[in-house]
């Protein structure tokens, strides 16, 4: 029998396979909320300029106006899952999937956490650097020994080799002088407004907190696999508030997940969104499992 597996995508995917979301089933109900939390439009499609996509919100309103669809399209088309894990905001998508959470509360939830993650960003000068080719432990020795440990901290796991880093931005040059001159041979500062998924975020979990203290967690009957304990316990209904908040200031640990996944037999993944981004780094991390993105279908 073949296992699968269903991963749910998260902000940093590639901006040239935004599709024309504005024709989407969901776009109105995306957009409602999305006013409703803003008090801003959420941009058409014909509308959206480049910078407009690296927004925090307006990555999240693509991610989910992407997954809802196709989300539609795997209940009817593709087999049913063992296991499932969302990266980042993909999480609360993979909630979803499971009926944990209900659409409205679904979209309220990420919309809000956005909004709170932003403000944290505000106060916390920081941004993302992504790495590629360097050890994850030399990465870290070279940040110690230039004296950068509460200056730069891991915000992403993605493979073996491939990682990414929350950096105050008065040291990001720093950063990536050391990391290029160290034998990175992709060294580049991503177009983010905040520290995501690292100690930059810490003043967002009280908020986070008390939102979602206001949310009912159903349970699941597929084991969902959180992204920074990488165990099948911490999403079920008693433990998801505190882990949610977590996954604010905890790197994803996107190559263990995968590891998981092998762990358990899981022979075929499917990215359930219009992105290739976890295929990617999924190809990155095994070829033992094979991995199809809806989008690319």
């Amino acid at each position: 029998m073949t296992i699968t597996a269903y991963i749910f995508t998260g902000q940093g995917f590639d901006i040239s396979q935004v599709y024309d979301y504005s024709k989407s089933t969901y776009y109105d109900e995306i957009a409602q909320y999305f006013y409703q939390i803003f008090k801003v439009s959420l941009p058409s499609y014909n509308k959206l300029e480049i910078n407009d996509i690296c927004r925090n919100e307006i990555s999240a309103a693509i991610l989910c106006l992407s997954s809802l669809e196709k989300i539609d399209y795997a209940r009817q088309i593709l087999p049913s899952p063992s296991f499932i894990a969302g990266y980042s905001v993909g999480q609360y998508l993979a909630l979803y999937y499971a009926g944990c959470l209900n659409r409205e509360n679904l979209i309220s939830i990420i919309f809000k956490r956005c909004k709170i993650m932003n403000i944290a960003a505000f106060k916390q000068n920081a941004s993302l650097v992504a790495i590629a080719g360097l050890p994850l432990s030399t990465i870290l020795e070279l940040i110690k020994k230039h004296g950068l440990s509460n200056k730069a901290f891991l915000s992403n796991d993605n493979a073996v080799g491939n990682y990414t880093f929350a950096v105050e931005r008065s040291k990001i040059n720093d950063f990536i002088s050391i990391c290029s001159n160290n034998g990175a041979y992709r060294v580049k500062c991503l177009n983010t407004t905040g520290g995501w998924h690292s100690k930059y975020m810490a003043t967002a979990k009280p908020e986070l907190l008390k939102l979602l203290d206001d949310t009912s967690f159903k349970e699941s009957q597929i084991k969902i696999i959180d992204n920074t304990y990488v165990n099948d316990n911490k999403l079920k209904p008693e433990n998801a508030q505190l882990t949610l908040c977590e996954h604010l200031v905890q790197p994803v640990k996107w190559r263990e997940t995968m590891k998981y996944f092998l762990d358990n037999d899981v022979s075929e993944v499917f990215e359930i969104s219009n992105f290739d981004l976890l295929t990617r780094m999924g190809i990155m991390s095994s070829r033992e499992m094979q991995f199809h993105s809806l989008g690319l279908q």
